[in-house]
């Protein structure tokens, strides 16, 4: 044999951490419960930064279910695809039709995102929350672009009056 065992051996798998994370979804597939035969649309994500780099989580989209559908309209949603969705496929149009499936696996797959992890009861990692990591570096950056220039148009006022001081409100 080429590999001997040793009894209690830790094999390094472990789950995400329960958290924030930025990722990148790898994958899309469809994944059919041998067990039940309940069907499933499975984002797979992989963990791009901090201590979980590299461990994957799933999101799981249960077929054919309303909360499947809200989940992956959801998803669209927070990646800016939405409207382009509608566009292609309007009216009373199912995100799990053929056709629709496969548009979303092009467009989704490989795109950057945070995802919030929780532990279930049996220690497994859970997708509670998944936003589109452009839009969360769009708004951070905004913010401290106001807050940078508010400071500069502060220090502006308190320079033109010859203080050299920051401006105050006149309350003092």
């Amino acid at each position: 044999m080429r590999f001997k065992g040793k009894k209690g051996e830790d094999w390094g798998m472990r789950n995400v951490s329960a958290g924030w994370h930025e990722g990148i979804v790898e994958r899309i597939e469809e994944f059919t419960n041998q067990d039940s035969g309940k069907k499933s649309l499975i984002f797979r994500v992989k963990v791009t930064k901090g201590d979980d780099e590299g461990l994957n989580v799933a999101i799981f989209a249960p077929w054919g279910k309303d909360f499947g559908e809200r989940k992956i309209a959801a998803i669209l949603a927070e990646l800016d695809l939405d409207e382009a969705f509608e566009k292609a496929f309007p009216g009373d149009v199912s995100l799990f039709e053929d056709r629709v499936v496969r548009k979303i696996i092009e467009k989704v797959t490989s795109q950057y995102c945070k995802i919030f992890v929780v532990e279930d009861k049996s220690g497994r990692s859970n997708v509670e929350k998944f936003r589109n990591i452009k839009s969360t570096e769009d708004q951070e950056g905004s913010a401290k672009g106001k807050s940078k220039a508010g400071a500069k148009k502060t220090e502006a006022a308190g320079s033109a009056a010859g203080t050299g001081e920051a401006a105050s409100s006149g309350d003092d």
